[in-house]
């Protein structure tokens, strides 16, 4: 027969176990861009299923209200490398509005497309 503290202690590790086995849940909604970043980088011409699950993952953010960081910056950067300034600047600013810390970094970015 156990004794009280066996039993406490085996409870304890079971649910230290069954915690370590619990799926990590992001506080940032990150859509399917890790495995499409993966795809992309190493097949290039993957590029609009890369640039599609940017878009999704935003879009899902938005309605969360849990846009992961960087990801407009990130599709922003796309836009503009396709010419396609005006989308790429909204997607700057939509970033810097959300994450202010990337001001800096994405005003000279915007900067230097206009020259």
């Amino acid at each position: 027969m156990m004794n009280a503290k066996t039993r406490a202690a085996i409870g304890l590790i079971a649910s230290l176990g069954a915690t370590a086995c619990a799926t990590n849940q992001s506080r940032f909604e990150w859509g399917r861009y890790d495995t499409s970043l993966y795809a992309y980088s190493k097949h290039p011409e993957k590029l609009p299923i890369f640039e599609s699950s940017l878009e999704e993952a935003i879009s899902r953010g938005k309605e969360k209200g849990h846009v992961a960081p960087g990801l407009q910056a990130e599709l922003g950067y796309l836009y503009l490398g396709e010419g396609k300034r005006a989308e790429a600047i909204e997607q700057f600013n939509a970033e810097m509005t959300m994450f202010p810390e990337s001001r800096l970094f994405l005003t000279k970015i915007i900067a230097q497309s206009q020259s």
